[in-house]
């Protein structure tokens, strides 16, 4: 066991002096399109039962600064819209959030307003999950602020968001760390 330990700590010692490359910070505008599902839904105030799972498509302009370096971060501001796919009638809910990713982990918060353009429900969603640079798996728990209940939307939401189209404004264009 010590010889094992003996032949690695020149390993150790070296792992952060080489020369590769890594991106220096910059800013990016995207286009984000997502997919969110919500898993049995409870029956709506009229009693009647609908849907197991809602589908919900997102389509989202984001601002992320990424830090750069060797431990990838990035923070993601967005303004966007939810639709509701496969309900009875037709519901979206403008949003705007906010997402806060290091290394792999992702976790941050989007308000949404979801109305069918006579009812109104404004929505939190805490999500948490693994991504970076705007791409996002996550796990989102949609928390209500009204009694009003006509969207048939969970406690628990699935989902991923990808950027689809993107401009890049690097402050430079590359860094060697040693």
């Amino acid at each position: 066991m010590k010889l094992l330990f003996l032949l690695f700590i020149p390993v150790f010692c070296f792992s952060q002096t080489n020369n590769l490359k890594f991106s220096s910070p910059s800013e990016t505008n995207a286009v984000l399109v997502g997919y969110q599902a919500s898993f049995d839904p409870k029956k709506n105030e009229d009693d009647h039962d609908i849907l197991k799972t809602v589908h919900i498509v997102e389509i989202s302009y984001s601002k992320i600064y990424d830090r750069g370096g060797r431990h990838p971060a990035s923070v993601n501001y967005y303004v966007g819209n939810d639709f509701i796919v496969n309900f009875k009638q037709f519901i979206i809910g403008p949003k705007f959030g906010v997402n806060f990713s290091a290394s792999a982990l992702s976790i941050g918060s989007e308000m949404s307003f979801y109305t069918d353009f006579e009812k109104f429900s404004p929505r939190l969603s805490p999500f948490i999950g693994f991504g970076v640079n705007g791409f996002k798996l996550f796990i989102s728990f949609p928390i209500k602020f009204s009694k009003t209940e006509f969207i048939p939307v969970n406690t628990l939401n699935l989902g991923i968001t990808v950027p689809v189209f993107s401009t890049n404004n690097k402050k430079s264009q590359t860094t060697t760390e040693n």
